[in-house]
C-alpha cells in the first residue's frame, strides 16, 4: 500500500526548493497563489493528498472553467504544478523549459534593442524583461502600423489607441510608462502629457 503524501508537505518542500535557487519574491507570491488553490482542490477532492493525478486533475479542472485562465496564467499553474511533481519524485533540479519568442517587429527595432539593454542593466529579472519586452515591442509596433516612423511624433491619442487594443492593460500601463519614464521621455515628448490619461 502507497503512503499517502499530504499536499501542504509538497509544497511546504517545493516552495523551499525555489528559495533556495534563488527565486524573487514575486516569483514566489506567484507559486504561493498557485498552491494555495491546489491546496484547497486537494483537500475538498482528495482528502489533502498529493500524487501526479492529484495535480493532473488539478489541471484538468483549470481546463473546464467557464472562464479560461489566459496563455500565461496557465503557463504559470502548469509550471508550479511540474515542479512539485518533481520535488515529490525527489528531482530539485527540474526547470520549466523556456520558449522565447521573437518581439513584433517594427521599424522601431534599434530602440527595442537599447531599451532592452536598460531594463537588463536595470536589476530586473529575465521574465521581467521579456514580459516588458514583449508589450513594448507591440506597442511600437502599433505606432509603427499606425504610420508613426519617429518616437517624437508619438502623441497621447496614439498611446490611447494602443493601450485600448492591448490585451493586458496593466501591462501596458506599466511597460509603456516604463519606456516613457526611463528611456524615450526626451524623445517621445511626453513629459508635458498626463500620461496617466485614463490608463
Amino acid at each position: 500500500m502507497h503512503e499517502k503524501i499530504l499536499v501542504e508537505d509538497v509544497i511546504r518542500e517545493t516552495l523551499a526548493v525555489l528559495e533556495r535557487r534563488g527565486y524573487n519574491v514575486s516569483g514566489t507570491r506567484k507559486y504561493n497563489t498557485v498552491y494555495r488553490a491546489l491546496a484547497q482542490f486537494s483537500r475538498q477532492n482528495y482528502a489533502g493528498t498529493y500524487s501526479h493525478e492529484v495535480g493532473e486533475a488539478f489541471m484538468q479542472s483549470l481546463r473546464e472553467r467557464t472562464e479560461p485562465l489566459s496563455a500565461g496564467f496557465y503557463r504559470s499553474y502548469a509550471n508550479a504544478v511540474e515542479y512539485a511533481n518533481h520535488v515529490m519524485e525527489g528531482d530539485f533540479t527540474w526547470r520549466p523549459e523556456i520558449r522565447n519568442q521573437n518581439y513584433a517587429d517594427s521599424c522601431y527595432r534599434q530602440e527595442v534593442k537599447l531599451y532592452e539593454e536598460y531594463l537588463k542593466n536595470s536589476g530586473k529579472t529575465k521574465s521581467d524583461v521579456r514580459a516588458r519586452m514583449h508589450m513594448t515591442a507591440r506597442f511600437l509596433r502599433h505606432l509603427d502600423d499606425s504610420g508613426v516612423k519617429k518616437l517624437s511624433n508619438i502623441t497621447a491619442p496614439h498611446i490611447y489607441e494602443a493601450f485600448q487594443a492591448a490585451a493586458d492593460k496593466g501591462g501596458f500601463h506599466k511597460s509603456v510608462a516604463g519606456v516613457k519614464h526611463q528611456f524615450f521621455c526626451s524623445q517621445l515628448k511626453l513629459a508635458s502629457l498626463n500620461f496617466r490619461y485614463s490608463i
